[in-house]
């Protein structure tokens, strides 16, 4: 069954948590403000049976993270608290 982000957010989102630290205009800030447009969850429908099984993680939030670490081994970005 199909997993859908869910619309609300919550208090403990990244963003909210952590968006200070993303630097403004990157790739992570530009991918956390139009995602969910690039990326949806009616994207992934047909690969998913309808009304069998638990609901799976959201495959739009799945796809996203795979774009990030796609990106991060790309630029191999040495980070300051991984030295």
């Amino acid at each position: 069954m199909l997993g859908r982000v869910d619309p609300q957010g919550s208090l403990l989102e990244p963003g909210l948590l952590f968006g200070d630290l993303v630097t403004r205009g990157s790739f992570h800030d530009k991918l956390a403000a139009c995602g969910h447009e690039l990326i949806s969850d009616d994207d992934f429908v047909g690969l998913y049976a309808l009304n069998r099984g638990r609901p799976s993680i959201p495959p739009s939030l799945m796809m996203r993270g795979l774009l990030l670490a796609a990106e991060s081994s790309r630029t191999r970005t040495v980070l300051p608290w991984s030295q």
